[in-house]
This record gives C-alpha cells, sequence and structure tokens, in this order.
C-alpha cells in the first residue's frame, strides 16, 4: 500500500468515525508517524490517534474549569 493509499484511508477512517475536521489531517499525519515508529497497523495506529484527541480534549476541558 502506498503513502497515499495509507493516508486516504486513515482520513477516511478519522472522519467516518467523528473526528472534528480540524483534527483530521494533523490525526492522520500523526497516525501514519506512528506507524513508521511503532510499526503497527492502521487500525492500531487509528485507535491510538482518537484516544489521543479524546485525552487532549479531557485536558482542555479540565483546563477551562480551573
Amino acid at each position: 500500500m502506498t503513502l497515499a493509499e495509507k493516508r486516504f484511508k486513515i482520513t477516511y477512517e478519522l472522519t467516518t468515525r467523528g473526528m472534528p475536521k480540524e483534527f483530521v489531517r494533523e490525526g492522520a499525519e500523526i497516525a501514519l508517524e506512528h506507524i513508521k515508529i511503532k510499526r503497527t497497523t492502521i487500525a492500531e495506529a487509528i485507535e491510538f490517534v482518537i484516544r489521543w484527541i479524546e485525552i487532549a480534549s479531557e485536558e482542555d476541558q479540565t483546563d477551562s474549569i480551573d
């Protein structure tokens, strides 16, 4: 699978899972890097990015409460 095909598949998956548009491009790049570094599958990289965004969002909400 080419890099463009991987990027398309990741972008499609992130979009269909409801990730906000402003995070999709960055999320796709993070997923591709995760695949390169950890040698994971696309599915594992997508799950990593989704968890990462959820954690970051929770921290932002906590910061705004303080």
